[in-house]
């Protein structure tokens, strides 16, 4: 009974490893300048993409967050110099949608860059930007939360 059980359980943990590993995630993220004293930021994070190629991402914008500058995307694929990709994108008070020209394929890491960001406060704050991908086969699904932090 003990070796089905740990057998089981080995199986369940290979499983959780495997759904992890095929899944696009959310890396390094910040701001720059990070001070709350500055007029206009550039907000930053990091996405991996695994599994699936993506052609869209939507960013839920946080209360208080305006952002009045583009939308910059660059990427690179098994470490290769790092790209500009022009995109389509659309932003309004509540999400950012940015449409890519071709899907970005599996292995490649991407730094989408939301510049000129205001902030409502001038307190130290951090932002929570929950990200969102989808591809021509599936829905928006949810990728991760990039945290922003500004003091």
């Amino acid at each position: 009974m003990l070796i089905i059980h740990l057998a089981a359980s080995h199986i369940v943990i290979w499983l959780v490893k495997q759904w992890f590993s095929q899944r696009s995630y959310i890396g390094q993220s910040g701001a720059y300048p990070n001070s709350m004293g500055a007029c206009q930021s550039t907000h930053y994070f990091e996405l991996y993409v695994l599994g699936h190629p993506l052609t869209q991402l939507l960013i839920e914008i946080p209360d208080g967050i305006c952002i009045n500058g583009e939308i910059a995307i660059t990427y690179s694929l098994f470490d290769s110099i790092p790209q500009r990709m022009d995109v389509t994108s659309a932003i309004t008070f509540d999400y950012a949608t940015i449409c890519f020209p071709q899907p970005i394929p599996p292995g490649a890491m991407m730094l989408v860059s939301l510049q000129k960001v205001r902030s409502a406060e001038r307190s130290s704050q951090t932002w929570l930007y929950p990200i969102y991908g989808r591809n021509d086969a599936m829905p928006f699904t949810f990728l991760g939360v990039a945290r922003i932090r500004c003091w």
